[in-house]
């Protein structure tokens, strides 16, 4: 799947585009085929498939092939298949038109193929000719859409020979000498960018380009490189200056970023005290003399050439110094400036940033300037849009500094081009050019004023550039930055740079960088359940692990340990993604439903997800998704299977518990690579935890959903019968997050009956928490410790691995209980405790049979949530131990100058960190890291509906265009303003609104408030000794706010959509835990 935007003219469009993936390995001999016939396509579905023929006279005259892709990720291949390729065109061109008939996964498949025009494609000498066609399906019905591609042998010459890419020097592998201090810019060796850095070995191999080619009209200016040896030996001559680059790395490293420029400061006032080496002094003199014996007054041009310059994935263009109109005699202390120019703070700012080593290596490029009448440069590809048919130049009269310094605004002229290499110039605009630069009779530029109305390019010598800019683009085999100056009818080349990426990428392409394909258009998504456990946009590292780990976790458990399917294939499948928002494919639950399992209730899935049935997917869009229904004994086997899975889990969970009793953790390395090792080393145990963790939460499901399937029965789907289940569900015993509230509230009560609580109340939270943290705060600290040891691994958002543990971060939660002191400590009243008898004569059921069976299941109901609460504190401990180590990772990252900062680490994929601690392209995943973490909060600020169907990315589109109410708007006065949602927690209130819609506004919350949230998650429940009445937007009966309300008798409901919107701080409120209501108290108080 490919989605993206394309811009034709100035109209964007934006594209979801399925699409079939052809991978080749190797190199394909096309003489050894006869003939072939294959076809791709994908359905709306869904659905996948590849199938074909091939005749290899040599091996196999006629063999067959072929499978089709599931849109539930099964992979059947192709038993069979009608396709010969002898009926189809073998004397003419292939058929247009035509049915093939195919065999898979037990079924009968009718592939109807309407193919478009036919054009020929002549490979490997024209040995074979390939028709390549767009072609519409229709398999069993379904529209589909792909590709078939035909292959004949060819014997018949073709006319003309196709044109190739022009030839390129060839780049020494060794140096002729490994010790030169100076070459000249026509040596071999000038080639070697870790010689001659980047600007030197650019113009070198042009030089060689040029002095080929013959050509008169094309030149680079002569010259040479003072050399990185050079550089080196500068350094090494001057001890002051390697004890100022070691502090300088020692302050780059620091992870204090305020101290570089300071060691910048120093470091440049070092250099202008150094001088060059006389070996050094005494090699540059010899190549001046040599190079220019004649030319005395002849000025030069001094540039910069650091190793990690005008490379493929960072340019330090402008960042270091270039001295123009140069003496010869000042020749030596411009070379020492450039060098110092190397630690400028903006160049030593941005080699930190994108990973380059504070301690670069730099060479010196002195070239003899030449009397340009104009100059400028040379875009071969527009460098905005990056279209490859236009051309950008822009230029000035006398010497290309005007230009590049933006000292004048210049002419710039766009050339398209067409595909038959006509050009014509489509734009020209003269600039303000009030101004030329040129060399003065003593060196050094000066300036003059110039006729701002006249062109500083005719027309022809525009398109003559045109013509070079494309001939470098062959050449190089990239788009080309080109720095010229115009000398009579000469084009001197100042610098030529390959853009190997053209346009960098913005905000808006990692937006949606990381979003599943969605091939399925008739398929649903639901925030549901994921958007409790991790709210929000995600960071790229929690994407590839977390997500992955989940995803893999969700297929294994429906799909390969339940026995519907042998193996699952396609990745991210059971999750989706969308601008780094996960969410639930509810066509995945389908695997567990009625249409594949005997016992499986897809309308009981969405209630457990989503608090509510839904009208679609249907089960026929279910049948659809898994290609029909499966037959009886599969459904008895599928239950069967699923049932044994889930009761094994425990002892799997209990397992991991043992591993973490027993001190599990990620061992801290002293390098970054071999951190990495140790954590990828611990990826299988991180997917493995989850994976049993999840399917541990199943017997909560399980238990729960057979209850509402009894209370059905008599009360139906409704309020009713939800407020029951919440009957059943309270008292549970040892559920481990309810413990969180209970913990923090004791420790409350401790603390304010201490003589020590004004003091507590008036340190900072950071001093509050490290005062608990001593031995001098007694029993309090005490407590506060043991609350650290139990429940420290935990905050909000718990599977973000950027979000900070309570144990790293206590002052969190002390700031939590300096509120509730202050707040009048809520001393709540022991709540109504039920015996089961009780609770079943509550429910008014009418059948004795029904009440005995709801009496033996209430028990194992309860254990069931409590078991799945346990289960996800499992989990996040593995979560917690991973997070440490990533935590270490970025530290040694910023040691090593893997990475500017610390945080930086949350925003690289887990293998991207592989690739960066083996120092492999770091300054692209650099830079797109940064981009990444400035586009979150974009990301973050998008609301994805609960239920999504088709591309979440259009659903995004369109309710950005969607006019939102402002939080608090009211309906019409003559209405009554309320929200239904599912009852969770029984028992009603009337208090005053705390609507708040993230955990940082918390603080905000007040005694016997009425908290309405978008949702809860463990990060919330230190609140909950607070509060009367909780209202949420997402959840459902076994969600996290859920089970901790009924633990503490507090009114709950769930699913009250937009109830954050609709109502405002302030609004005095009923809420109604046994009908599920949210509504404005008719009296409000002041």
């Amino acid at each position: 799947m490919l989605t993206g935007e394309m811009t034709v003219g100035t109209q964007r469009y934006d594209l979801n585009m399925s699409a079939y993936r052809d991978h080749s390995y190797g190199l394909r001999n096309w003489r050894q085929y006869y003939r072939y016939a294959a076809h791709f396509g994908y359905l709306e579905n869904g659905s996948f498939f590849s199938f074909g023929s091939v005749s290899i006279p040599q091996t196999t005259t006629h063999v067959k092939y072929g499978y089709i892709y599931l849109p539930y990720g099964k992979k059947c291949a192709i038993d069979g298949h009608d396709l010969n390729l002898w009926e189809k065109g073998e004397i003419t061109e292939p058929p247009k038109n035509y049915q093939v008939r195919l065999i898979a996964n037990g079924k009968d498949y009718k592939v109807e193929v309407w193919a478009g025009e036919n054009i020929p494609l002549y490979v490997q000498s024209a040995s074979c000719v390939l028709f390549e066609r767009f072609t519409e399906f229709t398999v069993n019905g379904i529209r589909g859409w792909g590709i078939t591609e035909y292959c004949y042998w060819h014997h018949s010459p073709l006319e003309g020979t196709p044109e190739g890419s022009l030839p390129m020097p060839i780049v020494p592998g060794a140096l002729s000498n490994e010790d030169t201090l100076v070459v000249d810019l026509d040596q071999q060796d000038c080639c070697v960018r870790s010689l001659t850095g980047g600007k030197g070995s650019q113009l070198a191999v042009a030089t060689k380009i040029f002095n080929e080619s013959g050509r008169s009209d094309v030149r680079v200016p002569k010259g040479f490189v003072v050399t990185t040896n050079a550089y080196r030996e500068f350094i090494q001559a001057n001890t002051v200056l390697w004890e100022g680059i070691n502090e300088l790395r020692a302050a780059a490293t620091s992870g204090k970023g305020g101290s570089l420029e300071p060691a910048c400061k120093s470091l440049i006032k070092a250099f202008a005290s150094a001088t060059l080496p006389a070996s050094v002094t005494e090699v540059v003199m010899n190549s001046l003399d040599r190079i220019f014996s004649g030319e005395p007054e002849i000025r030069f041009a001094v540039r910069s050439s650091g190793v990690s310059e005008d490379g493929s994935s960072a340019s330090s263009a402008g960042q270091m110094e270039t001295f123009l109109g140069v003496n010869r005699d000042e020749l030596p202390v411009k070379i020492v400036e450039c060098w110092a120019s190397l630690f400028c703070h903006r160049a030593v700012q941005y080699r930190h940033s994108v990973g380059q080593g504070i301690d670069a290596s730099m060479a010196v490029v002195v070239q003899g300037m030449v009397p340009a009448t104009a100059a400028g440069v040379l875009f071969s590809q527009d460098p905005i849009s990056g279209c490859s048919s236009l051309m950008k130049i822009e230029a000035n009269f006398g010497l290309g500094e005007s230009v590049v310094s933006g000292l004048v605004t210049p002419d710039s002229f766009t050339v398209r081009r067409f595909p038959d290499g006509y050009k014509t110039i489509e734009d020209r605009q003269l600039g303000e050019k009030s101004e030329v630069m040129q060399v003065g009779e003593s060196g050094g530029l000066e300036t003059r004023h110039s006729d701002e109305k006249v062109s500083s390019l005719s027309d022809k010598r525009v398109l003559a550039l045109a013509e070079l800019g494309e001939e470098l683009e062959k050449r190089y085999g990239a788009a080309v930055d080109v720095e010229f100056a115009l000398v009579d009818d000469t084009i001197h080349l100042l610098q030529v740079r390959p853009v190997t990426a053209m346009g960098p990428e913005t905000l808006d392409d990692v937006m949606h960088e990381f979003d599943s394909s969605f091939s399925y258009k008739e398929g649903w998504l639901t925030t549901a359940n994921i958007g409790e456990m991790s709210p929000g946009a995600m960071t790229p590292l929690t994407l590839s692990t977390f997500g992955r780990a989940v995803d893999w976790s969700m297929i294994k458990y429906k799909a390969t340990k339940s026995g519907i399917v042998p193996e699952i294939s396609r990745p991210m499948s059971g999750l989706a993604c969308s601008a780094n928002h996960l969410l639930i494919n509810m066509m995945e639950l389908g695997l567990g439903s009625e249409v594949m399992s005997l016992f499986g209730k897809f309308d009981m899935a969405c209630i457990a997800l989503l608090g509510r049935t839904l009208d679609e997917p249907t089960r026929d869009d279910l049948r659809r998704y898994t290609d029909g229904e499966a037959n009886l004994l599969d459904k008895i086997w599928n239950a069967v299977c699923d049932i044994l899975t889930i009761y094994q889990s425990t002892k799997l969970t209990e397992a991991w518990e043992k591993k973490f009793q027993d001190g599990y953790h990620v061992m801290p390395q002293y390098t970054a690579k071999e951190q990495y090792m140790e954590l990828d080393s611990r990826m299988p145990d991180y997917a493995q935890c989850w994976c049993d963790t999840i399917i541990n939460t199943g017997k909560s499901a399980v238990n729960s959903m057979v209850l509402v399937s009894i209370f059905n029965e008599q009360f139906g789907l409704n309020e009713q019968t939800f407020s029951k289940l919440a009957l059943c569900l309270s008292n549970c015993e040892n559920v481990y997050s309810a413990d969180v509230p209970t913990a923090l509230h004791n420790l409350a009560v401790d603390l304010s009956n201490s003589p020590n609580c004004s003091a507590f109340l008036a340190l900072s939270p950071k001093d509050a928490a490290n005062w608990l943290l001593s031995y001098e705060s007694g029993k309090a600290g005490e407590s506060f410790r043991s609350f650290i040891n139990r429940h420290g691994f935990r905050c909000i958002r718990e599977a973000e691995f950027r979000e900070v543990s309570w144990r790293a971060a206590p002052e969190k939660i002390v700031a939590i209980m300096q509120a509730t002191i202050s707040a009048g400590l809520v001393r709540r009243e022991a709540k109504e405790t039920l015996t089961i008898d009780e609770i079943v004569e509550q429910l008014e059921l009418r059948n004795p049979l029904t009440r005995r069976l709801v009496k033996a299941l209430i028990p194992l109901a309860r254990r069931g949530v409590a078991s799945r609460e346990w289960g996800k504190a499992i989990s996040i401990r593995m979560v917690d131990a991973i997070k440490e180590g990533y935590k270490h990772l970025g530290q040694l990252m910023v040691k090593e100058e893997l990475a500017p900062d610390t945080d930086l680490v949350y925003f690289f994929t887990h293998r991207e960190l592989g690739l960066l601690v083996d120092r492999k392209d770091t300054s692209s995943l650099i830079k797109k890291a940064l981009k990444r973490r400035a586009a979150l909060p974009r990301q973050n600020a998008l609301q994805l509906p609960e239920l999504i169907k088709g591309n979440p990315r259009f659903d995004l589109l369109a309710e950005q265009e969607r006019p939102r109410s402002p939080p608090g708007a009211r309906r019409g006065s003559g209405e009554q303003l309320s929200v239904a949602g599912m009852p969770v927690s029984r028992g009603s209130v009337t208090g005053r609104a705390r609507v708040i819609r993230n955990l940082q506004d918390a603080a905000e919350i007040e005694k016997d408030d009425v908290l309405i949230v978008p949702y809860t998650d463990v990060g919330w429940t230190p609140y909950f000794p607070l509060i009367s009445g909780l209202a949420t937007e997402k959840g459902g009966l076994l969600s996290h706010g859920a089970v901790v309300a009924r633990e503490f008798g507090i009114p709950c409901i769930v699913g009250a959509k937009q109830a954050t919107s609709l109502f405002k701080t302030g609004d005095f409120v009923d809420l109604d835990g046994e009908r599920g209501l949210l509504r404005l108290a008719e009296q409000q108080q002041e």
